[in-house]
């Protein structure tokens, strides 16, 4: 793996980020826009640095998307989050990952083992770049499986904020993820060849295209869950490693994957003896997809790093 980094200066706001683009007032952030090298592919991604003037603080702050999202988060989480935390001192990143946004490499949503290695990578960077000591890992979906697995294989990621997050992260996890993906497809085709789903498209009571949409997808994906299986190996590792880290997982309460996957974190947190937190946003979808919901997520988010932050200057001063 190889990380360089360097500034862009004749186009700091990539193509697939209009939204980056700074407001003419209150800005408490200098954004730069940076790329670095993964396995031979150029990935792109933003820097959020605390302006002069506020102090800033040895924790950084990496964002991690969804497998079909780019650096902006779901509904511009991340560059909202950003905002907040960079004003309060913590530096930032958000990248895309290879074949996603701006980066090079195979399109489409990312194996297993390519988010791993582009979260690995990106963390350097973000220390490097940002002169950071720590950093928190904040993920939502997929980014959050990628968040908890990194923090077992990186010692100087001291948190992790999941959101959403729909798999256990552990070897075995990954084999119940694999059978559910296809419970799901065969899902899919039984709604297509029920009666009752043709009878309510006649009626006009449904619409068959986000089913045939949704079966398309899942089969359009079976080669990269391949891919993912051939990377278990290092996904297993990864998976052993310790879980030190102080972490949070935020679900939406409407969020189907709450019920299924929250009370075996939860039980887990118990056996195991791990410093995890849970936060529910009632009514709440996968995405926070509402104005009150997204701003729920980043108070919870803001809070969470302010007291990581806390915490680890108190070790720091334990330590002398």
């Amino acid at each position: 793996m190889n990380a360089e980094t360097h500034t862009k200066t004749r186009e700091p706001y990539p193509s697939c980020d209009p939204s980056e683009m700074p407001r003419p007032t209150a800005i408490k952030r200098e954004r730069r826009s940076i790329s670095f090298q993964v396995e031979g592919a150029t990935l792109h991604g933003m820097l959020d640095l605390p302006i002069r003037g506020i102090a800033r603080r040895p924790l950084g702050v990496l964002m991690l998307n969804s497998d079909d999202g780019c650096r902006l988060g779901p509904h511009n989480l991340w560059v909202r989050l950003a905002d907040v935390l960079a004003s309060d001192g913590f530096p930032c990143l958000r990248f895309d990952y290879r074949g996603c946004g701006d980066s090079q490499g195979p399109e489409g949503p990312p194996p297993g083992d390519i988010g791993l290695t582009d979260a690995i990578a990106a963390q350097q960077v973000l220390r490097a770049q940002a002169h950071v000591d720590a950093t928190a890992l904040v993920g939502i979906c997929y980014g959050a499986e990628v968040g908890l697995l990194a923090a077992r294989c990186l010692p100087t990621v001291r948190g992790v904020v999941a959101c959403s997050t729909g798999r256990y992260v552990t070897p075995a996890g990954y084999g119940r993820s694999f059978e559910e993906a296809g419970r799901y497809t065969r899902g899919y085709l039984r709604r297509l060849t029920r009666a009752d789903t043709w009878r309510r498209v006649l009626r006009g009571d449904v619409h068959p295209r986000p089913i045939l949409q949704g079966l398309i997808q899942r089969l359009s994906r079976r080669d990269r869950r391949r891919d993912c299986r051939g990377a278990a190996a290092a996904i297993a590792r990864a998976s052993q490693g310790p879980q030190s880290s102080l972490q949070m997982f935020i679900y939406g309460g409407a969020d189907p994957l709450m019920r299924r996957y929250m009370p075996g974190y939860r039980a887990e947190a118990g056996q195991a003896g791990i410093d995890r937190r849970f936060v529910v946003i009632e009514g709440a979808d996968h995405n926070f997809s509402s104005a009150s919901w997204s701003r729920q997520v980043i108070e919870s988010i803001r809070d969470f790093v302010n007291q990581l932050d806390r915490r680890i200057e108190r070790e720091s001063h334990a330590s002398f």
